[in-house]
Order: structure tokens, then C-alpha cells, then sequence
């Protein structure tokens, strides 16, 4: 609904910007040594920050950087000068002191290293269900969790004359492609 506000509040057409925000900078992904940190510096006090973790201080300092409105009208020239500092170390490490000081910040994984994210395993989403065959499946648990409603993930009732698994349902499956096990 924030991007669509622009619309009908002004008469202004919003445009594309990818996962960047559109009057908050920074406020997207930027590259490390060895991957994109989504990055958030929601406030002046947040990029001051920001700027000392990153051994830049003086960028907080500088006339074109001071204030959000004058970063979000600058990212052009800001986004490199994060980007040069940001890519001589690993994103772990750049979460690790960034959350430290109280900068938002996030890793973005790839799909196989999801789960092994302590905050991830802590919420318990991957949720292990037994396979038909034996053993266990791990699938992926609710998003969403009421605090009084108990939940759990299940393998479709036995009834279920076909599931698209792609051989992933039971390992019983030598066709990895329909599975009515």
C-alpha cells in the first residue's frame, strides 16, 4: 500500500526501484565480501551508526549525506561509497556489528542456507514430519502463529490419491515426479 500512496494522494505514478525504498536511504541490498545485506538506516541517528561501523564517520558528516531527504535524493553517489566499504568483509560479520549498534540489517540467503539460520531454527519454520517410508521430511512450518492456537505440519491424509512432489514426498518415488504413495 506505501508504494500505491503516491497515486491517488498526488497524482504521482510510482516507478520500479527493485527492493530499494522509495524515501528511505539506505534501505536495500548491498553487496559484501561474499554476499548482499539488506541494509536500513531508518534515521539519522541509525546512519551515524551505520557510518562509524563501516570506519566512514565522516560520511554522516558530509552536506550531501546529513539528513534522510538529502541521501534518498543523493543514493546515486551514497550506494557506492557504502558498497566500496562494505565489500572488504563477509555479511555475517558486517550483521553481527551492525545489529550490534542497533542498525537494521539482514542477511539474503540462498534457498539451501535458509534454515540454517539461527533465528530461523529458533522459530522452529522448518517443521520435521515422518516420511511413509520411515525417517523424517523437514517442511517448511507457518509464517503466521497465533499465540493461543497450537499448530503443526503435516503429510496430506492418506486419501490423497496424488501429490506433485517432484520425489520429495516419501522417497519411495522412482519417477520424481507424481507421487501416490
Amino acid at each position: 500500500m506505501t508504494k500505491a500512496s503516491p497515486s491517488p494522494a498526488g497524482g504521482v505514478a510510482p516507478f520500479r526501484r527493485g527492493t530499494s525504498h522509495p524515501s528511505l536511504f539506505p534501505s536495500e541490498p548491498l553487496p559484501t565480501a561474499d554476499g548482499d545485506l539488506i541494509v536500513t538506516a531508518g534515521n539519522d541517528a541509525q546512519f551515524r551508526k551505520l557510518c562509524e561501523v563501516l570506519g566512514a564517520p565522516g560520511l554522516a558528516d558530509d552536506s550531501r549525506f546529513t539528513t534522510n531527504a538529502r541521501r534518498t535524493a543523493n543514493r546515486e553517489q551514497l550506494r557506492p561509497l557504502l558498497a566500496e566499504r562494505l565489500a572488504t568483509r563477509p555479511a555475517a560479520d558486517w550483521f553481527r556489528d551492525l545489529i550490534g549498534v542497533g542498525v537494521p540489517c539482514g542477511p539474503i540467503y540462498k534457498m539451501n542456507e535458509v534454515f540454517d539460520d539461527p533465528q530461523v531454527r529458533h522459530l522452529g519454520m522448518a517443521a520435521p514430519v515422518p516420511r511413509p517410508g520411515g525417517g523424517e521430511l523437514s517442511l517448511v512450518g507457518p509464517a503466521i502463529r497465533l499465540s493461543r492456537a497450537g499448530w503443526w505440519v503435516r503429510l496430506p491424509h492418506a486419501s490423497a490419491k496424488l501429490l506433485i512432489c517432484k520425489g520429495l514426498c516419501c522417497g519411495l518415488c522412482s519417477h520424481r515426479n507424481i507421487c501416490s504413495h
